[in-house]
């Protein structure tokens, strides 16, 4: 695979996304391998827990902005965002086996979004979480349908309307994130927890986890996703994509 990489190692897989060079920004190829990835590895009967982490300073920047402004028509806009990057989102919460989030740097936009559909989130005190997606003429579309159940109407409010950083600490005081080390030890700490559930029952793990995936998308998206790839043809989103990229 070109932009990932996957091991399995005693019953826990590790997805490690390493498209470093780019900030692990997500692009039409990096959705479709990992939703392979995803469809291969949940058939699995001797997975017991998934772990998603990344190489460099970012888990994931997000949707790739270059990409984005090459795609005009709403169809090549609905297969990214809907097909694409929605797809993989719903496959992530939807994994038959809990899933750990390993946060080793910034994650924003969709890299935000995806962090908030793991059932577990270990993040490096590096790690630091926004949704911009306002500031270009966007909207995160996990990000309110899916964080305001998780961390409260106005913390969600603030993080998406001001579309400004936030740190690993203060994402673990609002409950984004589970449990906060410092960055060398992200995937020991990962790799602990996958162990302690891997130790129980599996059959009452799945179920278990079959029940939070069910509560998790009862508030989660397709129509937040058609009103991106809305607004993802308007001309202000265009020009604050354009202005982006000449940065």
């Amino acid at each position: 695979m070109k932009y990932i990489d996957y091991k399995f190692d005693g019953g826990v897989g590790i997805i490690t996304f390493t498209r470093s060079d780019k900030l692990n920004s997500f692009n039409r190829e990096m959705w479709k391998e990992l939703y392979g990835i995803l469809a291969n590895e949940g058939e699995r009967t001797d997975l017991r827990v998934l772990i998603v982490t990344a190489e460099g300073r970012a888990f994931s920047a997000g949707n790739d902005i270059g990409e984005m402004d090459v795609l005009k028509t709403s169809e090549e806009l609905y297969e990214f965002f809907s097909d694409g990057f929605a797809r993989v989102l719903r496959k992530i919460s939807d994994f038959p086996v809990p899933t750990i989030g390993a946060i080793n740097g910034i994650a924003y936009g969709g890299g935000f979004e995806m962090t908030l559909m793991f059932d577990i989130v270990v993040a490096s005190k590096a790690a630091k979480f926004a949704f911009p997606e306002v500031k270009i003429g966007l909207i995160p579309p996990a990000g309110l349908t899916i964080g305001p159940s998780l961390i409260g109407m106005k913390k969600a409010a603030r993080i998406t309307l001001l579309g400004d950083p936030i740190t690993a600490e203060e994402a673990f005081e609002f409950g984004i994130v589970d449990f906060l080390v410092e960055p060398e030890y992200l995937m020991d700490k990962a790799m602990e927890i996958a162990r302690k559930i891997g130790d129980s029952d599996p059959i009452a793990t799945r179920v278990a986890k079959k029940w939070i995936a069910r509560i998790r998308n009862m508030t989660f998206f397709e129509s937040a996703s058609d009103e991106l790839v809305f607004l993802a043809q308007t001309k202000i989103a265009r020009d604050a994509l354009a202005k982006f990229l000449k940065k």
